[in-house]
């Protein structure tokens, strides 16, 4: 049951008991003290009576019952089986798998027959519990990130010991000699398995190029390739796009084990997602040939966005914002300057998709083609003659000079919601080096939305810095003052050699200018590729005719694969919004259509996206036992050896763990504390004595 603990003092409970006597005393020997009740009977009655009122009183003091819980944990042992796919390369795959499936159950059974309990997880990207699920499908190892889960999983648990078998091929998440972190107190034991002599092997590491291409013109392709054998030998590597060898190179190792770096310049000749190969040539003594190629997926795009500068003269700040667009292979670049001849200026022109003006004045020849012209535009003005021939277009945007310059700052417009800014380009604009802008005041109609405003110290004005007319269905403009925007540029390249900010504020504004207003009530979010190992999830949007999200619509999908066959789905909805989840796809390009009905009409929308196949597991790297060893003993335990060997049998193992941690339980003992008047049994007593005393005295009183 427990202690009673008592706050009340010594006089409460004398008091009850007192006044619990006298009230019983009273009843029997005063007020009943004639009739038919002899002496005895109202002895007995009077104590029934002291007994409930003394209870009933006692439970008004408040007292506490005080428990001691005891909650035993028994004794625990974890076990981690590298799932990936190297495991099983270096041998027979079915014998291996065999070999391991009957040494996890032989471990588990080992465990559990010496008083622990076995908890078996399988690794390779993530952690998850065996349940007889070991496939040996896994495209990557991350066994600091596995031990990581661990770590989170048992913290507190009664953890006798960890038990991490692999081949100790880490190819992702940190190193696991430096990074990796086990449970405090808690030994890691090693079982090495794969083969750790060295074989004849040619592979392909690693394959880079750009993955965004367009129609016609030419990009590079790197790939790096290895050669492991007796002697060296050449290894032919070929280059494969829809059936067709594009390249082919021939390269000599200089020794047994050699690593060389191989670079191509393809042409991109078709659009849409284009698979490409890079291939080498399998050898007469080689074993392992799922590593002699690597896939990547370009994107093909029809062209290239033509941006044309309208420029007065070169400036500082231009000059910027043409590096920060440079280094995008979705612009095309042409240079105008009012100084310099320009024989193709029209031409550009009515080619152009963004127009940027820099500095243009009244009097320019370029102002009236500007207006004229179909493509956005981007004006940028330093100073105020340059505003005041902006003022001038009618875009519902005047400003009116004071013919003063101040020193001013930026900070990003809040509500602002065209497009998103980088997420440091708050702390970036206020601590930038000041701008010089014109002087003056601002007048903007509802149609013009403002990106930055001016900053004097800590004060954010509501003068613009940068506004975006947007209007649905109209040409889109942008307008940018003052000078020294370069300065931002510079100061953050002192703290990081990739300058982000303001290129991401140059390139989002071209994003934005160049795209187009999309008013589509029916919407599909899908990657454009993704890893083998990870799944395939596509989102949807429905809208209904003012532009809100609709819920309950029936969005209906289908998934076709490079040889025709398909895969049917529909998404599930969830707060308004949908989304498919086609789980792991096998590598390849697939084409998607989905659709829903709106308003009687069928709306549509289609795309393809490329699954990638992970060559990680597939690398000439032979299993590294050492790192096991290494890791083990840093960690408090030792590398038990190779499985298959008397020191990694299942008895073995379990013998180690519980001759370094024993297989004594954890108890925890919890204090509690009741009020005492919870107690139902109480209640029930108190009702009992009371019927007993109601029905001696109405069979003697007769009330």
């Amino acid at each position: 049951m427990g202690d009673l603990v008592l706050e009340a003092g010594p006089v409460a409970v004398v008091g009850v008991a007192v006044g619990a006597a006298l009230a019983a005393w009273f009843l029997y020997r005063v007020w009943h003290g004639e009739g038919g009740l002899r002496r005895a009977g109202r002895w007995a009655l009077g104590a029934l009576r002291f007994v409930v009122l003394a209870v009933v009183g006692g439970l008004l003091l408040q007292p506490l019952i005080r428990q001691v819980v005891e909650d035993v944990e028994r004794p625990v042992a974890v076990v981690l089986v590298d799932d990936s796919r190297s495991v099983t390369m270096d041998a027979d795959s079915v014998e291996v798998a065999a070999a391991l499936r009957g040494w996890t159950e032989g471990v588990r059974s080992a465990l559990q027959a010496r008083g622990l309990e076995a908890e078996v997880y399988r690794f390779a990207g993530g952690v998850a519990p065996e349940a007889g699920d070991l496939g040996w499908r896994g495209d990557r190892t991350d066994v600091s990130g596995a031990l990581a889960e661990v770590k989170d999983r048992f913290e507190h648990r009664n953890v006798k010991g960890v038990v991490l078998v692999s081949d100790g091929r880490v190819n992702r998440g940190v190193d696991p000699e430096y990074g990796a972190e086990g449970l405090t107190g808690v030994p890691l034991w090693t079982v090495g398995v794969g083969d750790t002599t060295d074989r004849a092997d040619r592979w392909v590491a690693e394959v880079a190029c750009n993955r965004v291409a367009y129609l016609g013109n030419r990009f590079p392709m790197e790939a790096v390739v290895g050669f492991r054998g007796a002697t060296p030998e050449p290894v032919e590597v070929t280059v494969e796009h829809a059936g067709q060898t594009l390249a082919r190179t021939t390269w000599t190792p200089t020794s047994t084990e050699d690593v060389t770096r191989l670079s191509w310049t393809l042409e991109a000749s078709q659009l849409g997602t284009q698979r490409y190969v890079v291939r080498c040539a399998v050898g007469a003594d080689e074993r392992l040939t799922l590593n002699n190629q690597a896939t990547v997926y370009v994107d093909v795009l029809e062209r290239r966005k033509t941006v044309v500068v309208a420029a007065r003269a070169p400036h500082p700040d231009l000059g910027h914002i043409i590096a920060a667009l440079a280094q995008q292979d979705a612009y095309d670049l042409r240079l105008h300057y009012e100084r310099l001849p320009h024989p193709d200026w029209l031409t550009n022109l009515g080619e152009a998709e963004l127009i940027i003006a820099h500095d243009l004045e009244a009097d320019s020849p370029w102002l009236q083609d500007l207006v004229g012209a179909d493509a956005p535009v981007w004006w940028l003005a330093s100073d105020a003659p340059s505003l005041a021939a902006f003022s001038s277009l009618n875009l519902g945007a005047s400003f009116t000079s004071r013919g003063l310059k101040h020193r001013v700052g930026g900070a990003p417009t809040d509500g602002f919601t065209l497009f998103q800014w980088p997420e440091a380009a708050a702390r970036a604009f206020s601590a930038q080096p000041p701008l010089s802008a014109p002087l003056g005041e601002w007048t903007l109609s509802p149609a013009w939305h403002p990106a930055l405003q001016t900053r004097l110290g800590d004060l954010v004005t509501d003068e613009p810095l940068m506004a975006f007319r947007h209007v649905n269905g109209d040409r889109r403009w942008a307008f940018t003052t003052g000078s020294g925007w370069w300065n931002l540029r510079m100061s953050e390249g002192l703290e990081t050699e990739s300058p982000t900010v303001l290129d991401g504020w140059v390139t989002s504004t071209a994003q934005y200018l160049t795209s187009r207003s999309d008013v589509r009530r029916f919407r599909i979010t899908a990657p454009k590729r993704t890893a083998a190992d990870e799944a395939v999830v596509l989102g949807a949007e429905v809208y209904d005719a003012a532009l809100n999200p609709l819920a309950g619509a029936e969005v209906t999908t289908r998934l076709v694969d490079a040889a025709g066959n398909e895969l049917n789905g529909v998404f599930v909805e969830s707060g308004g919004r949908y989304r498919m989840d086609w789980g792991r796809l096998a590598p390849g390009v697939y084409t998607w259509q989905a659709e829903t009905l709106l308003d009687g009409a069928w709306q549509r929308a289609e795309g393809e996206l490329a699954v990638e196949a992970s060559v990680l597991e597939w690398t000439a790297e032979r299993a590294d036992h050492g790192m096991l060893l290494r890791l083990a003993e840093r960690m408090g335990g030792a590398f038990l050896g190779v499985l298959g060997a008397e020191t990694t049998g299942p008895s073995a193992v379990a013998e180690r763990l519980v001759a370094a941690g024993g297989t004594e339980p954890v108890v925890y003992e919890e204090v509690t504390l009741k009020d005492a008047v919870e107690l139902e049994w109480i209640a029930a007593l108190l009702i009992a004595l009371l019927t007993v005393e109601w029905v001696f005295r109405r069979r003697t009183v007769g009330y």
